[in-house]
């Protein structure tokens, strides 16, 4: 592998053995015409299947991929931490398993960080994106990013998009303040950045058919991703404005 990693994408992992080997041929070979001189970095939180085997045989077979474990399944915001913290890149970028977001947004995400953007956020509700999933999924997804813009301000439009990408001043200095370990992780940073005055590039995604196979989302996490949401409300009320100040005293970051 490169010693010098432009960009390091995080697949962040838990059951995933029936799609992890696919994804990931199909993820190296779309990296590897991206331009990007890029490392995969499986994220596995905890499997007991077989994922953790599928991925050890694929890095040893091709370079570019790697795999970082935690014993123990703690979360999807935990596990990509701890990934990011083990990350190479100048630019580091996540996106789910199943590649039901085509993986080709990546060189797009990547390409508005280096054009100065400090997050790049791939989102369903572009008027360029084209999406293949069921009027139930839309709703869904409609009811939680339109209450989420509601409760904390937000501007922007998806909030929980599984393609993103930060630069790696912007996620050094949000990942301290990261308190979700769960799946509203990537709400909390698009928060904590907007606060800070982060540069946030909202880019059109391709969602395709994901031929039955059903969201890791269960009620349980639905309602933790609610539970949570309050939590931040309650953080941006009452704490949001000292934490601005508090990081604008030792953030140095350059015009």
């Amino acid at each position: 592998m490169s010693k010098q990693i432009t960009l390091s994408v995080i697949v962040p992992v838990y059951q995933e053995a029936e799609i992890i080997e696919d994804s990931l041929i199909e993820l190296r070979s779309v990296l590897s015409h991206s331009g990007y001189d890029f490392e995969i970095i499986v994220a596995d939180d905890g499997s007991s299947d077989s994922t953790r085997a599928i991925v050890t045989r694929l890095a040893a077979e091709m370079d570019r991929i790697r795999l970082v474990h935690h014993p123990v399944n703690m979360g999807r915001g935990f596990i990509l931490m701890k990934a990011i913290r083990q990350s190479r890149g100048d630019i580091v970028a996540y996106i789910d398993a199943d590649l039901q977001i085509d993986p080709r947004v990546l060189a797009r995400l990547a390409d508005r960080i280096r054009a100065g953007s400090d997050m790049a956020i791939g989102s369903k509700y572009h008027m360029d994106s084209q999406l293949s999933y069921s009027p139930w999924r839309r709703l869904q997804s409609g009811v939680y990013c339109s209450f989420v813009r509601f409760l904390l301000g937000l501007k922007t439009w998806d909030c929980q998009c599984g393609a993103k990408a930060f630069s790696r001043e912007a996620i050094a200095d949000l990942l301290p303040h990261a308190t979700c370990r769960r799946w509203s992780w990537d709400t909390e940073m698009i928060l904590k950045g907007s606060l800070l005055g982060l540069d946030i590039t909202e880019v059109p995604v391709t969602v395709r058919p994901n031929s039955g196979r059903k969201s890791k989302v269960r009620i349980g996490s639905a309602l933790s991703m609610g539970v949570h949401l309050i939590r931040l409300w309650l953080w941006r009320r009452y704490s949001g404005e000292g934490f601005v100040k508090k990081l604008e005293q030792t953030v140095n970051r350059p015009d």
